[in-house]
């Protein structure tokens, strides 16, 4: 499955955010897609919707698809519950860029 590069952009503003979270919430490790899912919705980075965090796990479906989400998202993670529920853990930013540059499209390859 191909991702766009709205796909791309938007899984790097996730990514920032996911970063921001733990932050902000030290204490925590690893969240679920509906915690997550509600912070993202409060900073207006995903639409609050009645079914649930449905676009959400459409990309990040998208992106596993893809072979993207292991250096695009690294904090992201499928959980094991079921294919709607993913993870998100805590990473230092270090990492995250380390990870990122490893990627097939890291930084020396546009994601514009």
């Amino acid at each position: 499955m191909q991702c766009t590069q709205e796909d791309y952009q938007q899984a790097l503003r996730l990514s920032q955010a996911i970063q921001q979270y733990f932050r902000l919430n030290y204490n925590k490790y690893t969240v679920g897609t509906g915690e997550m899912y509600a912070y993202l919705v409060k900073h207006d980075l995903a639409e609050p919707r009645p079914d649930g965090a449905t676009p959400l796990v459409q990309l990040l479906g998208r992106l596993k698809a893809a072979g993207d989400l292991s250096w695009l998202l690294p904090q992201c993670q499928p959980g094991v519950a079921g294919k709607d529920e993913w993870r998100f853990i805590r990473m230092v930013d270090d990492r995250v860029e380390q990870i990122r540059q490893q990627g097939d499209k890291g930084p020396g390859k546009e994601l514009e």
